[in-house]
C-alpha cells in the first residue's frame, strides 16, 4: 500500500532494510539446513562445504561476497530443492525464493533494495501498526497486527466501530503448519 498510495521510500529507508532483508535470507537457509537433518535429507545435499558454512552462520550474519555464493550454490543443490519441495510441511517464508533466485545481486557491498525487494520483505508484526492512506478523497485506516496467538489478545478492541474487515493471507500458506506448535 505505500509504494502504490504513501509516500515513495527514499534512498536511506532502502537501505535500513537490508539487515531485514539478509536475516529473510538467512534464516530461510538455516531452516531449509535444519530440515534436511529433520527430513533425513542431508546425504541428498551435494555441495556439502556450502550447507557446512551456512549452518555454522548466525541467522542475522551479513551476506558478504563469499557466503551470498554459499548461499547460491545451496539454493541450486539438487538435495536442498528436494527439502523446499517439502516447504508445507515446517514453517517458512514463502516468498525467500524470490531473494534466493536473486542473491548474486544480493551479496554485492553496493546492493540497495528496488521496490520489488521490498514487497517481497517479511517483517513479523509485534503489536498494532496503523498506516492512514488517502484514496481518491476517502480516508482508509488499516492496521496491521501480529497474528501469533499471543499476539492476538493485543488487537480485539480494533474492531470497535469498523464498518469493514478485509483479512489478508497468503494463500501459499494455507497448508503450512503454524508457528506456535507446528500443526496445521
Amino acid at each position: 500500500m505505500k509504494l502504490i498510495y504513501g509516500s515513495k521510500y527514499g534512498d536511506a529507508e532502502r537501505k535500513q532494510n537490508i539487515p531485514t532483508l539478509h536475516t529473510n535470507i538467512m534464516l530461510a537457509m538455516k531452516i531449509l539446513c535444519d530440515q534436511a537433518v529433520n527430513m533425513h535429507m542431508v546425504d541428498k545435499i551435494e555441495d556439502k562445504e556450502s550447507y557446512e558454512k551456512v549452518r555454522a552462520c548466525n541467522e542475522n550474519e551479513n551476506i558478504n561476497e563469499d557466503l551470498g555464493t554459499a548461499i547460491g550454490n545451496l539454493w541450486k543443490d539438487p538435495g536442498l530443492q528436494a527439502v523446499w519441495k517439502r516447504r508445507s510441511e515446517f514453517q517458512i517464508i514463502e516468498s525467500v525464493q524470490y531473494y534466493f533466485n536473486k542473491i548474486d545481486v544480493i551479496k554485492k557491498p553496493d546492493f540497495v533494495p528496488d521496490d520489488n525487494d521490498l514487497l517481497y520483505l517479511r517483517v513479523r508484526t509485534s503489536g498494532i501498526v496503523t498506516d492512514r492512506y488517502d484514496i481518491d478523497g476517502t480516508t482508509f485506516e488499516m492496521y496491521d497486527v501480529g497474528g501469533q496467538r499471543n499476539e492476538r489478545k493485543k488487537w480485539i478492541h480494533c474492531f470497535e466501530g469498523v464498518t469493514a474487515v478485509i483479512f489478508v493471507a497468503a494463500i501459499s500458506e494455507y497448508d503450512q503448519s503454524l508457528f506456535e506448535d507446528a500443526s496445521t
